[in-house]
């Protein structure tokens, strides 16, 4: 997916807010102030910690930059039975 995309996607949810389209109720721009989460492979969701640019410089690369979403660290729990 490139960032292009991304934007579209959010823009597209964004205008129904507002529009009041669908079942939500024309809510402005709370879509704004909500948490960013990732579903990870394991079914859980981790909170989005910041979002990267990453650029590569390596002589004949063929992508130039790399949008990168850092997540929390899953903290693993000892349980002792």
């Amino acid at each position: 997916m490139l960032v292009k995309d991304f934007q579209q996607i959010l823009g597209d949810f964004t205008d129904k807010m507002v529009k009041g389209v669908g079942n939500s109720s024309g809510k402005g721009n709370a879509i704004s102030h909500a948490k960013m989460y990732i579903d990870t492979n394991n079914g859980r969701l981790s909170e989005v910690l910041k979002i990267e640019v990453h650029e590569n410089t390596l002589i004949g690369a063929q992508e130039s930059l790399r949008f990168v979403i850092k997540i929390k660290p899953e903290i693993k729990s000892k349980v002792i039975i």
